[in-house]
Protein backbone atom coordinates (compact mmCIF):
# COMPACT_ATOMS: atom_id res chain seq x y z
CA UNK A 1 0.00 0.00 0.00
CA UNK A 2 3.07 2.57 0.87
CA UNK A 3 4.61 1.83 -2.51
CA UNK A 4 1.20 2.87 -4.41
CA UNK A 5 0.53 5.79 -2.32
CA UNK A 6 4.22 6.61 -3.27
CA UNK A 7 4.19 5.86 -6.44
CA UNK A 8 0.84 8.28 -6.93
CA UNK A 9 2.26 11.25 -4.75
CA UNK A 10 5.37 11.75 -6.30
CA UNK A 11 4.35 14.58 -9.35
CA UNK A 12 1.27 16.26 -7.07
CA UNK A 13 4.01 16.84 -4.35
CA UNK A 14 6.87 18.34 -6.70
CA UNK A 15 3.20 20.39 -8.27
CA UNK A 16 2.09 21.24 -5.00
CA UNK A 17 5.50 22.77 -3.43
CA UNK A 18 5.96 25.06 -6.88
CA UNK A 19 2.30 26.11 -6.41
CA UNK A 20 3.38 27.22 -2.83
CA UNK A 21 6.48 28.75 -3.76
CA UNK A 22 4.35 30.93 -6.50
CA UNK A 23 1.94 31.99 -4.15
CA UNK A 24 4.31 32.65 -1.42
CA UNK A 25 5.92 35.27 -4.21
CA UNK A 26 2.90 36.62 -4.86
CA UNK A 27 1.41 37.62 -2.11
CA UNK A 28 5.20 38.85 -0.69
CA UNK A 29 4.95 36.60 1.97
CA UNK A 30 8.79 35.59 1.47
CA UNK A 31 9.82 36.86 4.77
CA UNK A 32 8.32 33.89 7.04
CA UNK A 33 11.68 31.58 5.83
CA UNK A 34 9.63 28.79 7.93
CA UNK A 35 7.06 29.09 4.68
CA UNK A 36 9.93 29.07 2.43
CA UNK A 37 11.36 26.07 3.85
CA UNK A 38 8.18 23.97 4.26
CA UNK A 39 7.24 24.51 0.25
CA UNK A 40 11.74 23.34 -0.54
CA UNK A 41 10.75 20.07 1.89
CA UNK A 42 7.82 19.53 -0.07
CA UNK A 43 9.43 19.73 -3.40
CA UNK A 44 12.73 18.02 -2.37
CA UNK A 45 9.80 14.82 -0.92
CA UNK A 46 8.73 14.85 -4.19
CA UNK A 47 11.42 14.72 -6.22
CA UNK A 48 12.89 12.03 -4.00
CA UNK A 49 9.52 10.25 -4.73
CA UNK A 50 9.83 10.50 -8.21
CA UNK A 51 13.65 9.45 -8.64
CA UNK A 52 12.31 6.40 -6.50
CA UNK A 53 9.84 5.29 -8.92
CA UNK A 54 12.11 5.85 -11.83
CA UNK A 55 14.93 3.75 -10.36
CA UNK A 56 12.14 0.80 -9.25
CA UNK A 57 10.89 0.65 -13.21
CA UNK A 58 14.33 1.18 -14.63
CA UNK A 59 16.27 -2.49 -15.35
CA UNK A 60 19.32 -1.21 -14.59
Amino acid sequence: MVKNLINKVALPLMYAGVILLIALFIFDLTKYSVLLFLALIIELSGTAFYIYNLKKKSKY
